[in-house]
């Protein structure tokens, strides 16, 4: 076995450079990790259903898959995009105890231009944009 000067071999300077290198790794994917039991979120014909593809009706109660990866800003509802004010853990995640990518709750259409969405943490306020293209991205 060959001896390095301070008296560490090889195989355990090698074994601690490798546990230094895993712990920089998983603090790096760590910036966008997924929760343990996300919400799956809607699929296909789901998405051109309401409450997200159009016909929503004002004042009813669904349930609602929140797309939160990259934090919570955007909502497909009744077809078009709605906006609030931004929320995240300042990583490019949604806030702390938050499903990711999704998040479940509950939308109310509470008239043509304001919807409520309301999870355990409780309500969040969208209001309605000319939008009707995905503003989602990639996280930066």
């Amino acid at each position: 076995m060959h001896w390095e000067p301070n008296g560490v071999d090889q195989r355990q300077t090698w074994m601690m450079r490798s546990a230094a290198l895993l712990a920089l790794l998983g603090l790096s994917f760590g910036a966008c990790s997924d929760d343990d039991d996300p919400a799956e979120g809607p699929t296909g014909a789901e998405l051109d259903e309401a409450p997200y593809g159009a016909g929503a009706e004002a004042e009813r109660t669904y349930d609602y898959e929140l797309y939160v990866h990259c934090g919570v800003e955007w909502a497909q509802i009744d077809g078009d995009w709605w906006q609030t004010e931004p929320l995240s853990d300042g990583n490019a995640n949604p806030p702390q105890g938050w499903g990711n990518p999704y998040h479940a709750g509950e939308l109310v259409l509470l008239n043509e231009t304001s919807a409520r969405f309301t999870g355990p943490e409780g309500p969040i306020a969208f209001e309605r944009t000319d939008r009707s293209d995905s503003p989602n991205r990639d996280c930066e």
